[in-house]
């Protein structure tokens, strides 16, 4: 009769120690699933950061770019004209004395 009850307990034991075992695996095959998502979204977010980053420097390059038009229109403008200006200014300093 003991026998009979601990030969039951060691096979209860040994259904626990597979499902144990089951889990065990699952749990394992989840964290290698989990760790190559991770690796993954790692070298995606990688990639967005070097993109992002070339995309930065080419729109710093069109704002210098824009910058540089914006001066030489200035210069193209009103260089011409100094001379003109300074007349005017002159002929007007003259009338107000």
């Amino acid at each position: 009769m003991a026998t009979e009850i601990l030969q039951e307990r060691v096979s209860e034991l040994e259904t626990y120690m597979k499902q144990l075992a089951y889990h065990s695996m699952q749990v394992d095959m989840s964290l290698i699933q989990l760790s190559k998502e991770m690796k993954d979204f790692k070298d995606e977010m990688k990639t967005y950061k070097e993109e992002n980053a070339r995309q930065n420097r080419e729109m710093n390059c069109r704002w210098g770019e824009l910058a540089n038009k914006m001066g030489t229109l200035a210069e193209d403008i009103v260089a011409p004209n100094i001379p003109r200006i300074a007349q005017l200014l002159l002929i007007s300093l003259k009338t107000i004395q």
